[in-house]
């Protein structure tokens, strides 16, 4: 089985996509050939060409390669002239929706958004197929393609990250108590939360820091660094750039004590998991969409508001509940995120859409009724 999963771009920058193309791509090798493409190469000028005819035959022989298409964007013009061409040669392609039906992610830029859904709903209804991580997004989604006939899919991010929690270390806490935020430097992710937090944190017996770490676009990262001047908390707070590769990631987030993801909206958060599969417990907001993290004794749920983050802080601060909690966060990534686990089910998705059965379990979220 030949499959082509296309991304907006290969940057590493850009999270969660390009990360579970690549674990899809290992594990996957030995029973289908994944091709990796980044769209945003080829201008919106071509692509319409492409659209229109142009080099059709040799278009079309690329295609017919693969038996089906992978979307991991929705909001490109680019993917949808490439669906128009799909749909007439008969090849299935399905959508990974990545949050961007979030009610918090569809408010920005609203009316913008509205036209494009308008202009290329007939796309996603056709697909064979939409996945969602959850079943909140399920419902959100549902707002804007709520069809009789159409296909949503649930199946969660998995992290490759994987620590035995047989022989974790404790975590050697004292009065310093090491906060991180890891992942994307985004409006979204709540890290004026963090640091408003953290300025009624300098007063308290323990001693608090916080790095961050992830990559930023510029003009975001100067506010951050603009709001922790006023705040008065440069040597509370240390930046750091982003890491990728694995073994820093474990080295970095296993050093710390507690990660912090207060975010306005979340799809699904692959830091999030990382750290949870390393034993560093967490604090997320209820957007966050993982309630696991109660269910498993391994962090805490908050709403995003700095009063409520600071209690849970201070709750956390603790060596003998935050080492609990450190073996309960590996627990619940072994049991219920591994990438394995996690590109197994996308496999038994890639046969059905390919074949056209409807055998994998992931398609029963389409019973699910919201009142």
């Amino acid at each position: 089985m030949n499959i082509l999963s296309i991304i907006s771009s290969k940057d590493l920058s850009y999270g969660g996509p390009i990360y579970l193309c690549n674990s899809q791509k290992k594990f996957l090798k030995k029973k289908c050939k994944i091709k990796i493409f980044a769209i945003n190469r080829l201008s919106i000028f071509k692509v319409l060409l492409y659209f229109l005819g142009f080099k059709k035959i040799k278009i079309f022989n690329i295609l017919f390669k693969f038996n089906l298409i992978h979307f991991h964007e929705i909001l490109n013009i680019r993917i949808h002239f490439l669906s128009c061409l799909l749909i007439k040669l008969s090849i299935p392609y399905i959508f990974s929706l990545h949050g961007n039906l979030d009610e918090w992610s569809v408010n920005q830029s609203y009316f913008k958004k509205k036209i494009f859904f308008y202009l290329f709903k007939k796309n996603f209804l056709l697909s064979s197929g939409l996945q969602i991580s959850s079943y909140e997004e399920l419902k959100e989604a549902r707002m804007f393609i709520n069809k009789k006939n159409t296909n949503y899919f649930l199946i969660p991010n998995g992290v490759e990250i994987k620590v035995d929690e047989i022989i974790f270390k404790k975590k050697e806490i004292d009065n310093n108590i090491k906060l991180l935020f890891f992942g994307r430097v985004d409006p979204k992710k709540g890290i004026d939360i963090i640091l408003n937090a953290l300025k009624k944190l300098r007063h308290s017996q323990k001693k608090y820091s916080l790095t961050i770490i992830g990559p930023a676009k510029e003009d975001y990262k100067n506010k951050i660094i603009d709001l922790i001047d006023d705040l008065k908390l440069n040597s509370y707070v240390t930046i750091l750039k982003p890491v990728y590769d694995k073994i820093s990631k474990i080295k970095i987030l296993s050093s710390h004590d507690i990660f912090i993801l207060p975010s306005y909206e979340e799809a699904d958060s692959i830091a999030l998991k990382e750290s949870l599969a390393c034993g560093t417990p967490v604090i997320i907001s209820k957007q966050c969409r993982l309630n696991d993290v109660a269910d498993y004794n391994c962090g805490l749920i908050i709403s995003n508001k700095s009063e409520d983050l600071i209690l849970a802080i201070e709750k956390m601060s603790n060596r003998d509940l935050i080492n609990i909690m450190a073996k309960n966060s590996i627990k619940l990534i072994n049991e219920k995120f591994t990438s394995d686990l996690v590109n197994k089910n996308f496999y038994d998705i890639y046969f059905d859409v390919a074949n056209g059965t409807r055998l994998a379990k992931n398609w029963s979220c389409n019973n699910i009724i919201f009142s």
